[in-house]
């Protein structure tokens, strides 16, 4: 029987990007911002604070970079998350409300009985919408309905 095919695995292809123990874009923003700092006093105080801040905030990234070496874009990714997620799940895009969504009620029971979309019997004065009947309107009327037309 062969022997199982070995294949090597280098430490570059899954060691993270650091330099100097610390997250790399972190590290060298750092760097930028400490020796504008201390270059833009011009004198040994500046050069202090630029310095000090420098060492400061290196040892916080390598004890970062020790706990998660992505700590900063988890972190970053975390801000677009939202506050408050309900327990409910929407599979499909909800439709744009026409006018049966905007109205209160569901169906007519009777006259003036209504039953609103949460369930409730309500009576309320409804409209009554008629025409005119010929055979309930006088020969006048009905005589000037049809010369209007």
């Amino acid at each position: 029987m062969s022997a199982l095919r070995r294949t090597p695995l280098h430490r570059a292809l899954y060691r993270p990007n650091l330099i100097l123990g610390g997250e790399r874009e972190l590290v060298l923003i750092t760097a930028i911002i400490c020796s504008g700092v201390a270059v833009s006093g011009l004198n040994l105080v500046s050069a202090g604070v630029g310095l000090t801040v420098w060492l400061i905030a290196i040892g916080l990234m390598q004890m970062m970079a020790k706990a998660d070496p992505d700590m900063s874009k988890i972190y970053l990714r975390q801000l677009q998350y939202g506050a408050y997620y309900p327990a409910r799940s929407k599979t499909a895009p909800s439709r744009a409300k026409g006018v049966s969504d905007l109205l209160t009620w569901a169906t007519l029971m009777a006259d003036g009985v209504v039953i609103n979309k949460d369930g409730f019997k309500t009576e309320t004065p409804c409209f009554n919408v008629s025409g005119k009947y010929f055979d309930k309107i006088t020969a006048m009327e009905k005589a000037q309905h049809l010369s209007a037309d």
